[in-house]
């Protein structure tokens, strides 16, 4: 979805050169001006709310059964779950709204992305090997 200069793959090493070097870019600005810290402040709350998923998933799961497993979910299982979830809603909720608000806009400019991306035919090239 980057302009097609940043596509450009090193003769070399075969790595998206300039990409790398606009990411380093962006992050060593980030790093001079302490958004930095912020970002990892929203990383942290993104977790968080992976994490929060995970449990959830695990407990649909658990309740499913597959073959060979079996289903419900044990005592020993809730109290594991009850504490993580503890967990991850006490370290979320020490983030700033700010955090919550980037993270949500984020959210909203990727899902945007998919959809234009998912409109377009895309390219798969056929792997090579030596």
């Amino acid at each position: 979805m980057l302009p097609a200069t940043f596509t450009y793959l090193s003769a070399r090493s075969q790595a998206p050169g300039r990409a790398i070097y606009l990411f380093s870019g962006l992050i060593a600005l980030l790093l001079l001006t302490g958004g930095f810290a912020f970002l990892a402040e929203v990383m942290g709350v993104a977790a968080q709310i992976v994490t929060l998923g995970s449990l959830a998933a695990l407990v649909v799961l658990r309740r499913r059964g597959q073959e060979g497993h079996l289903p419900g979910v044990g005592p020993g299982w809730y109290l594991c779950i009850a504490v993580g979830a503890s967990y991850a809603i006490f370290a979320a909720a020490q983030a700033g709204l700010g955090a919550f608000a980037l993270l949500g806009g984020l959210s909203v400019f990727g899902t945007g992305l998919y959809f234009v991306a998912r409109g377009d035919e895309t390219f798969v090239p056929e792997p090579e090997c030596n």
